[in-house]
């Protein structure tokens, strides 16, 4: 038996989609009685215009490429089709088989049922499907024409007829076919055509749900979903966690709630997805509910390592959906903005003696809009020159603390005081999915300014400890706090208006005090520990010098 790849990369053909046209061509030849080929045109009746195109590659050596190939049994072609590493920038191969499992178990699919994949890629739902149901019909959408051709190919390779592939844009085609269920893994995309949001006004007026303002792929995804289930449909996808929280989605939240059709919110484990370290959450969609209140299932320690990449562990994962899920009643998700935040719902997140952010504050601030081509202008090398430092998020480190040299520039003309930082500021990330916090202290003659990528809180000090209010953002509540707060679907970002409205504990001044007089007193145990660790080091050192 003839080496498949050794005969592709013999011939010069080292892309992976030609290299997976080029074997479906041959796999189709082999399996309608053609055992040998004398020209092209043998095969002009049995293949489309992908694979003729991707079989010019060969030129002359075309007939006797197919030829050797042809030698090779059925199923180890059929292997070297189903198992061939694709490569992403080719082809979508994001749904990771495990997550695809978990999609397949949560909605407990019975066999003979019409299923929709939106937004299929290669078809790894569908493979999954295929081999844990019998009889199920499977239309899968994909607007990426080369990865509907690889799909095509191996369910053909695979001898399944139960699965077609077309070409769509699923987001402006209408779609008459009804399904039983529906799956969808999204992309990681925030933005789309302006014309969607028209399209879908009348999608929502079929769900009876006025759309009132734009909103992220996930939900528009939604909106296509429930006109394409029947009316007993259940549906899964995969989202970035941030649409499951941000305040532009909060309208639409509300009214899909609301109609009871979010049945549950699943949080995966982190790092799951190659290529990304975004968020992912599933939710399940239900059509014919009539409860509105939500599951909520936390599967994130539900993985193994492997690598750098972390593996859903499929049995720990079913036993934690089928009894350690968290029913919350629809009257705590109104009372909390329509967030699907998990962490929300599984610790004790209520705020006592809250108070809005806002009314506590002097100020709560944006830093100043700078691009990094635009600071490389301004950078000076001494501080003679200089007439302001520039604190960036990548200066604070995870333990709050400022941990590098700020840089120095030269605003020429441009009047930045109103940036200034003072001493008691908390600073916060502005955006990304980790927040970073840090107490600011500084001398009254220094001249230090924020720039875009934080928030600052000046707190009113008669009303609110500085260091109470960084201790609090720091703590799981803070931290909740925050997330729920954030907004953008892609980057998460905190915005200034968010930030003032948030709840935070206002005690009394006595009560405050006493509580930072504890935390002061650990912070220089820290900060001692710290220096004489640093010196034990040093010690060290220098015995080892000697020797």
């Amino acid at each position: 038996m003839l080496e498949i790849e050794t005969v592709l990369f013999s011939k010069g053909i080292t892309d992976e989609y030609t290299q997976i046209m080029i074997l479906g061509a041959v796999l189709i030849l082999k399996r309608n009685s053609k055992n040998k080929i004398e020209s092209l045109k043998d095969l002009d009746d049995l293949i489309d215009n992908e694979m003729k195109i991707c079989i010019k590659h060969l030129e002359s050596r075309a007939i006797t490429t197919i030829n050797k190939l042809l030698e090779n049994e059925e199923k180890d072609l059929v292997n070297a089709i189903i198992n061939k590493p694709e490569i992403r920038s080719v082809l979508d191969v994001r749904t990771p088989e495990n997550v695809a499992e978990i999609m397949d178990y949560l909605l407990k699919i019975k066999d003979e049922s019409d299923i929709l994949d939106l937004y299929s890629g290669i078809g790894k739902i569908d493979e999954i499907l295929t081999k844990n149901h019998k009889n199920i019909k499977i239309d899968g959408f994909e607007i990426n024409n080369s990865s509907v051709e690889v799909a095509k190919l191996k369910m053909y390779a695979m001898n399944n007829n139960n699965v077609s592939y077309f070409t769509k844009d699923i987001l402006v085609e209408d779609i008459e076919k009804k399904y039983q269920y529906i799956f969808a893994d999204i992309p990681f995309i925030s933005r789309y055509d302006k014309d969607i949001q028209n399209i879908l006004e009348k999608e929502c007026s079929n769900l009876n749900i006025e759309l009132s303002s734009r909103i992220s792929m996930t939900w528009i995804t939604v909106i296509k979903i429930l006109n394409l289930l029947k009316e007993n449909g259940r549906a899964v996808i995969t989202t970035v966690k941030g649409s499951l929280f941000n305040t532009l989605d909060r309208e639409i939240r509300k009214k899909l709630i609301e109609k009871g059709y979010i049945e549950s919110i699943i949080d995966l484990p982190n790092k799951i997805v190659p290529y990304t370290n975004t968020e992912i959450s599933l939710v399940v969609l239900n059509k014919s509910r009539k409860s509105k209140n939500i599951k909520f299932i936390n599967l994130k320690e539900c993985f193994f390592m492997q690598g750098k990449m972390n593996i859903i562990d499929l049995e720990k994962a079913k036993k934690v959906i089928e009894n350690e899920s968290v029913e919350v009643d629809v009257k705590k998700v109104r009372d909390n903005n329509y967030s699907l935040n998990y962490n929300i719902y599984t610790g004790n997140v209520e705020i006592e003696n809250g108070i809005e952010l806002g009314k506590v504050s002097w100020d709560i601030f944006r830093g100043y809009q700078i691009t990094s081509a635009e600071i490389n202008k301004m950078l000076v090398e001494n501080e003679e020159e200089m007439n302001y430092k520039i604190l960036e998020i990548n200066n604070i480190n995870d333990e709050g603390e400022i941990c590098s040299e700020l840089k120095m520039i030269n605003s020429g003309e441009r009047n930045l005081d109103r940036y200034l930082l003072r001493d008691g500021d908390v600073v916060i990330s502005a955006r990304g999915d980790k927040i970073k916090k840090c107490l600011i202290h500084i001398g009254y003659d220094e001249r230090i300014i924020a720039n875009g990528s934080i928030n600052i809180i000046r707190a009113d000090q008669n009303r609110l400890y500085p260091l109470y209010l960084k201790t609090f953002l720091d703590s799981e509540k803070g931290n909740i706090s925050l997330n729920n707060i954030k907004s953008g679907v892609t980057i998460p970002s905190i915005n200034v208006g968010e930030l003032q409205k948030m709840l935070v504990p206002c005690p009394s001044k006595e009560e405050q005090r006493k509580i930072v007089d504890k935390i002061e007193v650990k912070l220089e145990i820290i900060e001692s520990t710290t220096k004489r660790l640093l010196k034990l080091k040093k010690e060290l050192k220098n015995m080892a010098d000697l020797i």
